[in-house]
């Protein structure tokens, strides 16, 4: 059937259907009859509506000014602020001066400018002194200057696939190192005025309906407020504001923008403006490399808690636990320091899964038999840490466990004697590199002479990756050709038997002379998987080294004695 009859005619329909013959008025009495009743319907059903969406109109406008009236004299509490408190179940106490995002941002903005070492881009945070602000003026490159605009994005909102669902929402990190703000559709001017720069935040402008769902529809000065800039503008008024400030009609020619900027800028662009997308993200990642005192507050709390989140799951764990039980507690226990956001997405690699360098499927049974590495840490203030442990599922290494762990942290704990104020981490891997090689000498796995078998380089097929990198708010940070004085990485030296990498090697007539096949198969055929031990360490302006992770055992004897302890969930 191609249509069906509308009910308020089926009657009539069905009548001459039967032979009741009606005359041609009578049909139009009818058709009329029944366009006054859908009339009729729908002038009620739009009297409703509208009544509904007035009644509708003022709850909003109630809860609106409910929210409003929360907001103390300060402004409300932004979004973007992780709560300070913590379970009563956290073992970890919460420092009583850990700063807010806004706070450790306003600090990078002052870092950035009064550091000429760093290379400094952007000037003074808006509750600066006047007498800072004057200090800061040397500070400021000759490429930013009253011809020059900086105009960055933040990132912007989404949605899952073809989903009407908000996907999490995670700040562009070079935006949030200078804001502190983990909100969506935001953007940032800066500037330059009297060898200084300006800010301007730039922010959303929500209806009332906005507060329905997310709870937040700010006015400018609450934005202020919270966020620590003096100016505040709409989205609406970006264009305008950018117009006004670029050629032809205002001083600036060239716009200072972060690369892949979207959406784009509402600047023109190759006709009076051009546009520099290299210069700020080099400065940025620069000033990035040296941590300010509030990052680092940030970065202890991220390593203090995953740590002690290592040490609760190393003395629960229990063989026939699913790899993703383990994941499980490693969560909940950051959690409930109030660390909710993972740095990355947990690894947990029970037996051959641990050979995979990112291995996140998390699915597999453990065994009794199995040595399991676990790499995963949680964010605090949005900054990162990354730790791995290794150790056995039953509490006790076996006699190869325990041979090649021990060879891996002594690399490790070498590597770490290299760090320093202006080394580097080629240094430290080369340190590393050779404990690897010496130590899988004299265990037999390799064979030939110490200098020889480092020249061949057959240790990246037990050993493929770099020995650390910098953590910050990415957990993979802008990377240092040398350390600067607050300094944040990592050091993660590891030894993996991967069949994908250990097949072709025996077979390389190059590299097979310097593997002992038998030795090497054996650990395969036990799938072993792998091993590496991870901290986060500081390297502090006089060359002082700062391990942050060491809740979390590392020597055998720690892990062992911790294993078998019985009191293990801090709830």
């Amino acid at each position: 059937m191609d249509s069906e009859t509308p009910p308020l005619l089926s009657t009539a329909g069905s009548t001459r259907a039967a032979g009741a013959g009606t005359s041609t008025t009578r049909r139009m009495a009818v058709a009329t009859a029944a366009v006054a009743v859908v009339a009729t319907v729908l002038l009620v059903i739009f009297a409703a509506l509208y009544a509904k969406q007035k009644n509708d109109a003022s709850e909003l406008r109630r809860q609106v000014a409910a929210y409003e009236a929360m907001c103390g004299p300060d402004g409300c509490a932004p979004p973007s602020v992780v709560p300070h408190n913590a379970s009563a179940a956290c073992r970890v106490p919460l420092p009583a001066d850990l700063p807010t995002p806004a706070a450790i941002a306003s600090e990078v903005r002052a870092a950035w400018a009064a550091s000429t070492v760093r290379n400094a881009a952007i000037a003074a945070g808006s509750d600066l002194a006047a007498a800072d602000r004057a200090a800061t003026v040397a500070a400021i490159p000759s490429w930013l200057n009253s011809s020059t605009i900086v105009v960055m994005r933040g990132g912007a909102s989404s949605l899952m696939g073809f989903s009407d669902t908000d996907e999490a929402f995670v700040q562009e990190s070079s935006f949030y190192y200078l804001t502190g703000l983990n909100v969506p559709d935001l953007a940032l001017i800066a500037v330059p005025a009297a060898g200084a720069l300006d800010y301007t935040l730039v922010v959303p402008h929500h209806d009332e309906q906005y507060a329905v769902w997310n709870g937040y529809v700010l006015d400018l000065d609450q934005w202020a407020a919270f966020s620590g800039f003096d100016h505040v503008i709409y989205d609406t008024q970006l264009e305008a504001r950018l117009a006004n400030l670029t050629a032809p009609n205002g001083p600036a020619s060239i716009v200072y923008t972060l690369p892949g900027t979207t959406p784009p800028l509402p600047v023109p662009v190759g006709v009076y403006v051009d546009q520099d997308k290299d210069r700020l993200l080099a400065a940025l990642n620069t000033a990035r490399g040296s941590k300010t005192p509030g990052e680092l507050a940030a970065l202890r709390r991220a390593s203090q808690v995953s740590a002690e989140a290592h040490a609760v799951l190393m003395a629960g764990i229990q063989p026939g636990w699913y790899e993703y039980d383990a994941e499980a507690v490693f969560r909940l226990t950051n959690a409930l320091c109030g660390n909710f956001d993972m740095s990355y997405l947990p690894i947990v690699g029970a037996g051959v899964n641990g050979a995979i360098l990112h291995y996140s499927d998390n699915t597999a049974r453990t065994t009794a038999s199995d040595i399991l590495l676990i790499d995963a840490a949680a964010n605090a203030l949005r900054y990162t840490s990354d730790i791995t442990r290794t150790y056995p599922v039953d509490g006790t290494y076996s006699p190869h466990q325990a041979a090649i762990y021990n060879i891996v942290l002594a690399a490790h704990d070498a590597a770490v004697g290299v760090l320093a104020v202006g080394a580097s981490y080629a240094a430290a891997d080369a340190v590393a590199t050779r404990h690897l090689v010496e130590g899988l000498i004299n265990e037999g796995i390799l064979v030939g002479d110490l200098d020889q078998v480092l020249a061949s380089n057959v240790i990246k097929k037990f050993y493929p990756h770099g020995l650390g990198h910098a953590v910050g708010l990415d957990v993979h940070d802008p990377s240092v050709s040398t350390f600067p004085p607050n300094f944040v990485g990592t050091i993660e030296p590891g030894i993996y038997f991967n069949d994908a990498l250990l097949g072709p090697a025996l077979a390389n007539p190059a590299l097979a002379p310097f593997i002992n096949a038998t030795a090497v198969n054996a650990y395969l055929a036990a799938s072993f998987g792998g091993v590496r031990i991870e901290d986060v360490y500081i390297i502090h302006p006089n060359s002082d080294v700062e391990n942050l992770s060491t809740a979390a055992p590392r020597t055998i004897a720690a892990v062992e004695a911790l294993m078998a302890t019985d009191d293990w969930f801090p709830v």
